[in-house]
């Protein structure tokens, strides 16, 4: 384990100093989120969401309409009606443009990528870790959160960016179980 180096210290020492509190935070959680899903409520949700139609309403809310409409032709029972289905779904599914949330950003349109939502956490985890382990604030031409986490995963400091300028849909199929799952995982 790396000691904690200077708050201005070289962009490869802060990196793996930052890496290394990050994957002990992550082990933590993941302990603290197996005990979480071993309960009951968790266990009725997952069991609802694989049975029904989660993956194509959770998409659906973030404006990608096409999962819905290949799974509604699949209730047809001939040939005949598949075609009808498909027919209706395209002409009559439709949710309308995404709505601006108030403060003048739009909605995500389409689902981000999984390592740009994973850089996002980290970005706020590596803050919160900088605030607990250090007094100053600003790191003017130093490595920033949004580096260390894109170098992390894989991906660029601007689809970060763009990430965090957008806000998500305002509900979840999961309801009440994915709101405290969420502040589990973001729990720093």
């Amino acid at each position: 384990m790396t000691t904690k180096p200077l708050w201005d210290a070289p962009p490869a020492v802060m990196t793996k100093w930052v890496n290394e509190q990050l994957d002990r935070m992550k082990l933590d959680e993941l302990e603290e989120a197996f005990q979480w899903a071993d309960t009951p409520e968790v266990q009725e949700v997952v069991a609802r969401y694989d049975a029904g139609w989660g993956e194509e309403i959770q998409a659906a809310m973030y404006g990608n309409l096409a999962p819905i409409r290949k799974r509604l032709v699949t209730l047809a029972r001939n040939p005949e009606e598949a075609a009808a289905l498909a027919k209706i779904a395209q002409q009559y599914v439709h949710f309308p443009p995404p709505q601006r949330d108030g403060r003048g950003k739009r909605r995500l349109s389409t689902l981000p990528h999984p390592r740009v939502v994973r850089a996002a956490a980290d970005v706020e985890r590596i803050f919160a870790l900088w605030r607990k382990e250090y007094t100053k604030k600003k790191r003017h031409g130093l490595i920033t959160a949004e580096q260390i986490a894109a170098e992390r995963n894989g991906i660029k400091v601007k689809d970060i960016k763009n990430y965090k300028s957008h806000s998500p849909p305002k509900a979840s199929i999961y309801g009440e179980v994915a709101i405290r799952s969420f502040k589990i995982r973001t729990k720093s």
